[in-house]
This record gives structure tokens, C-alpha cells and sequence, in this order.
């Protein structure tokens, strides 16, 4: 029996007739056979399982083991287990991530090769979640660019388009109140104004003007510049943002200049009760440009406008002098014939009086 178990073969019984220690003895190795059996069968039904089959979650059960036996077991059934909690881990993300969900990671307890596939798989995670987060702002910047260019086309009046971009720009970009300051050029720059033509959720202060001259303020400071001005963590008091329930104080402002080749058109105030974000500042940047482009482009067409209407007039002026030439010319011409009439008379009573 003991050349047959050391052999492999667990299934030979030792049968003798015997009384007393060798009784015992008999029974003893009949139980170590029958126990090293059942711990072969378990632990060759959870590796199939496990290594052949897929099959995850199985333990080995051997009734009445002790001592090595018992740990043995343990052994097999935590290193079952582990792998078990550890691939069913790494599946339930890998599952998520394939959802489009990648606020998951990876979290169970791992060693060796298999904490490293761990970790490089909330790498990756990260990483195409970083990817994915910077393609959806880019989305979002150039999608919003080309929805305000839109929108903007065509606009014929300055007031007009200055109230459409803050009525759709501050509630963008997450800001609670805006204000559209838009220059009035002087030859002198020093006397150069910028007036409040449109806001957003503004309401006017005795304390604060609603025009600045270059330098006044931070709205001047900004058109001289030509430079964004952010201003974080604003001190209580500084702009309060109401509703019909009440008022707060913003803690966030940018001041943005509008330019056209290298000349302030404008200056556009938000005020934020949150961190304006890095990609709604560069939205901001890039759509100032759009929006000096638009001014000019009004503003010579106002002036165009302007200039046929004054050729209108003009030419009106021009056509009622010559009408007016005409007319005393026509009596000019007649009195010209009065007056040759009138010579020819002179001429024949001068005749008739000769003869």
C-alpha cells in the first residue's frame, strides 16, 4: 500500500486482519490514504477550474484535515481566492472602461506581476481618461467657436451684437454676471472712452461709472494693455451677483480685450461665482479675436452706410444746384431774347428815324 500512494495511486486500501497497534496502525494509514486522496482530488478540481476551465470562485474541501493537511488546504483555497477577487477585480473595471466609465480603478490587494498588471491598467485607465477629457474640451472649444462665428455673421448693428454675445457667453463659460464696454475712439488716445453698451444680470452702483477712459480702472488698464486681466478669490464687496432671492458676492473675474490688428475695439467683463477653468480661458482668448474681427467689420460697414448716405446727400445737393443753374440759365435765356428783341426794336426805330 505505501510503494502504491507513493506511486500516485491513492486509491489502495490496506486490508489485513490484525488486532491491537497493528490494527490501529492499518486503520491509521487507510485514513492518511483516504485523506491525501481527497486533498489531491479537491486540489486537482480547483486548478482545472481555475487554469483549464475559467471557472473562478472554487474551493477545496478536505473533511478532517489537520495540521499540514489543514494549511495545505488553507494554501490552495487563499491563493484560489486571491486570484479569484483579483481577475473578477481587473473584469468589473475592464467592463466599466468599455461603458465609457473611467472614473474606475482597479483597487484590490495585489504582489508581484500581478500588482504590476494592476497598476498598468489604471495607468492606461488614467491616461485614456486624461485623452478623453482633452479631446472633449477640444470638442467643446471648436464647437462653441464655430457657434458664435455663426451667430455673429451677418450682425449689422453694434448694441445689437453686443447684448447676443453676453447673453449667450456668460452662461457659458459659467459666469453670473458680464458687461460689454465698447471703445469710442479719439484722436487723442489718452481721451478715448469705453461705455457700457450691454450686460448681463448688471445692475448699475452710485459708486461705478459706465464709461473709462485708457487706464481707468481695470476695464482702461485692460484696453491699454490689450492684455486678460483674472482676478481670483475677489474680496467681499467687490461685485455682487443678484437674483430676485438674494444676493452674493463673485470670487472670480476676467477682463478680456477685443482686438483687431493690434487695436482695442472693446473690453468684456464675467464675474464668476466659481474658477473659471484653463479651457474656458482659452475658449475666451480665441473668441476675443472672432469678435474684433465682427466689430470691425460692423463698424466699417456703419461707416460705409454712413458715407453713402452722405453721398446721397451730397449728390441730392448737387442735383438741386444744377436744377437751380438750369432754371437761371432758362431765364437767363429768355431775358437774353427780351434784350435782342429789344435791340432789334431800338435798331429799326433808329432806322426809321434816319429815313
Amino acid at each position: 500500500v505505501v510503494t502504491a500512494v507513493a506511486n500516485g495511486n491513492l486509491y489502495e486500501k490496506f486490508v489485513l486482519e490484525a488486532k491491537g497497534e497493528v490494527a490501529e496502525l492499518a486503520e491509521t494509514i487507510n485514513r492518511m490514504t483516504d485523506t491525501l486522496r481527497t486533498f489531491a482530488d479537491q486540489v486537482t478540481t480547483v486548478a482545472r477550474e481555475v487554469g483549464i476551465e475559467g471557472k473562478l470562485g472554487g474551493q477545496a474541501k478536505v473533511p478532517g484535515a489537520a495540521g499540514t493537511w489543514r494549511d495545505l488546504t488553507d494554501n490552495v483555497n487563499q491563493l484560489a481566492g486571491n486570484l479569484t477577487s483579483q481577475v473578477r477585480a481587473i473584469a468589473e473595471v475592464s467592463t466599466a472602461v468599455t461603458k465609457g466609465d473611467l472614473t474606475r480603478s482597479i483597487n484590490v490587494e495585489a504582489l508581484g506581476e500581478v500588482a504590476a498588471l494592476k497598476d498598468n491598467i489604471n495607468q492606461m485607465i488614467g491616461n485614456l481618461k486624461d485623452t478623453t477629457q482633452k479631446n472633449n474640451e477640444q470638442d467643446w472649444l471648436k464647437t462653441n467657436l464655430a457657434k458664435f462665428s455663426g451667430m455673429m455673421q451677418g450682425q449689422r448693428n453694434i448694441i445689437s451684437v453686443a447684448q447676443l454675445i453676453m447673453s449667450e457667453l456668460t452662461p457659458l463659460v459659467g459666469a453670473q454676471h458680464g458687461a460689454f464696454f465698447m471703445m469710442e475712439a479719439s484722436e487723442d488716445k489718452s481721451h478715448s472712452l469705453l461705455n457700457l453698451i450691454a450686460s448681463y444680470g448688471f445692475s448699475s452702483r452710485k459708486n461705478l461709472s459706465s464709461s473709462y477712459r485708457m487706464k481707468e480702472s481695470l476695464i482702461g488698464q485692460c484696453a491699454f494693455e490689450k492684455k486678460r486681466i483674472l482676478l481670483s478669490d475677489v474680496p467681499e464687496g467687490f461685485i455682487h451677483i443678484e437674483s430676485g432671492m438674494g444676493d452674493a458676492p463673485a470670487r472670480n473675474i476676467v477682463v478680456l480685450p477685443v482686438l483687431f490688428e493690434g487695436e482695442t475695439k472693446a473690453v468684456i467683463e464675467l464675474a464668476s461665482f466659481k474658477i473659471f477653468s484653463e479651457n474656458h480661458l482659452t475658449f475666451l482668448d480665441q473668441l476675443m479675436d472672432s469678435i474684433g474681427v465682427i466689430l470691425n467689420m460692423i463698424s466699417s460697414s456703419m461707416r460705409t452706410e454712413e458715407l453713402l448716405q452722405e453721398l446721397k446727400r451730397s449728390n441730392a445737393e448737387l442735383e438741386a444746384q444744377a436744377n437751380e443753374l438750369n432754371d437761371k440759365a432758362k431765364l437767363l435765356e429768355v431775358k437774353n431774347q427780351e434784350v435782342e428783341l429789344a435791340s432789334r426794336s431800338v435798331e429799326e426805330k433808329a432806322e426809321q428815324l434816319q429815313l
